[in-house]
């Protein structure tokens, strides 16, 4: 990523890349606990539990914004 913004001259330095790039990380590591918690207590509910909860995070993100009330 880093290359292609410096070789167009987006004005992007490595930091502002790398800190894209990594910001998933917790939410990453959230997920693998939940699956890991879910193997060792429940192991049928693994693949649904943490599918649903992947879903439920998506619908979040996507329909969130879109809810808000904007007030002028």
């Amino acid at each position: 990523m880093w290359a292609g913004a410096a070789a167009t001259n987006a004005g992007v330095d490595l930091a502002d890349t790398l800190t894209a790039t990594l910001a998933p990380l917790p939410v990453a590591a959230l997920a693998t606990g939940l699956a890991v918690l879910l193997f060792g207590a429940r192991p049928r509910l693994t693949v649904p539990g943490s599918a649903s909860a992947a879903v439920a995070a998506y619908l979040i993100e996507t329909i969130g914004p879109a809810s808000r009330v904007v007030k002028e």
